[in-house]
């Protein structure tokens, strides 16, 4: 029986803590509150991070409305940077931005694309034999004027309505 009285005091004192078990837990605790104060660190400067990205997503693409608010259209060195720059703007705002400013992204886009034929719709008059060959081939022959007042809806479109649209979904 004295051995059954000692396995009995044995597992009691397992049961009991000792110093060890507290520096243990100390250290865990110290640990978990590291933990958390890297957590707030990478939280922090993702944040940061995020914030630069949309800011020079926002620089960028206001040089580009101020370039497009006095292109007329014409097909240049300039204009071919600035459209190859508006593409790149395009694949990375999807994930800095909503929806809603990847599709004006697009409509910016797609209104530099369209204006250099609506701009020489503009400056060339139709002759009279080219409006009878476009009547003869089933074309309006009022469609070089279509094109010319859509010239001048695109340039307002960069003049006026393209900014207000910036300010709104590009909030610096």
């Amino acid at each position: 029986m004295p051995d059954m009285e000692l396995l009995i005091e044995a597992v009691n004192n397992l049961g009991k803590p000792k110093l060890t078990d507290f520096a243990t837990l100390g250290i865990a605790l110290i640990s978990l509150v590291i933990s958390w104060v890297a957590l707030r660190f990478t939280k922090n400067q993702r944040d940061i991070s995020q914030r630069a990205e949309r800011l020079e997503i926002h620089t960028e693409l206001l040089d580009i409305l101020h370039y497009l608010k006095h292109y007329n259209g014409s097909c240049d060195e300039a204009s071919e940077e600035y459209f190859r720059r508006l593409l790149k703007l395009k694949a990375i705002s999807k994930s800095a931005y909503s929806e809603e400013a990847s599709t004006f992204i697009n409509t910016v886009l797609t209104n530099m694309h369209d204006m250099p034929v609506r701009y020489s719709a503009y400056l060339k008059e139709v002759s009279e034999e080219t409006a009878k060959a476009l009547e003869a081939m089933g074309i309006d022959p009022n469609v070089h004027d279509a094109l010319a007042c859509q010239y001048f809806e695109l340039k307002r479109f960069f003049q006026k309505t393209a900014f207000v649209e910036f300010e709104r979904l590009f909030p610096v």
